[in-house]
């Protein structure tokens, strides 16, 4: 196919926009919208169809069903949200059980990546005096503040996608 751009390229290109959209969601306003996670499931669905290999669904639905599981024991000690579960699961279809463990690394890496420039900015940049205008109130800390956590899971999503365009 020279010159032309497959269905399946434009679908997972479509996708890699709606997580790029949940993760700046997640920084703006520390909600993912549930839309990005219905329009990446009806992807998924497309991408199954168009997709140029053989997907075996029921295995990516394993997947996710056990990756949920896991991440509603995280949501119900208040270490996850909501959203940020809803978006692992849809990630995980995508990632099933053949791109799981990449999706896994990825997110936890730029989870750390994150943490590391949540903690700049409570500890760094006050000892520079690079936040003199902060409005910060003084109870805050890097314990109580909320991650977006959704930019470390798209991230996790785009190198799935990547690795699905090969």
């Amino acid at each position: 196919m020279t010159g032309q751009i497959s269905i399946h390229t434009l679908i997972l290109f479509a996708a890699a926009l709606t997580f790029a959209y949940a993760a700046v969601s997640d920084v703006r306003d520390y909600r993912i919208p549930n839309s990005c996670n219905g329009v990446l499931a009806v992807l998924y669905a497309v991408h199954v169809w168009q997709a140029p290999g053989e997907i075996i669904v029921g295995a990516a639905l394993i997947v996710t069903f056990a990756v949920f599981t896991v991440c509603m024991v995280f949501y119900s000690m208040k270490r996850l949200g909501g959203g940020d579960v809803k978006l692992i699961a849809v990630a995980a279809l995508w990632a099933g059980p053949a791109y799981i463990s990449d999706f896994i690394v990825v997110t936890a890496l730029a989870g750390g990546v994150l943490s590391l420039v949540y903690i700049t900015h409570f500890f760094v940049a006050p000892a520079l005096g690079f936040d003199q205008g902060s409005t910060r109130g003084s109870h805050e800390s890097p314990l109580t503040t909320k991650l977006p956590y959704g930019v470390a899971i798209a991230a996790g999503g785009l190198v799935t996608l990547l690795h699905l365009a090969q």
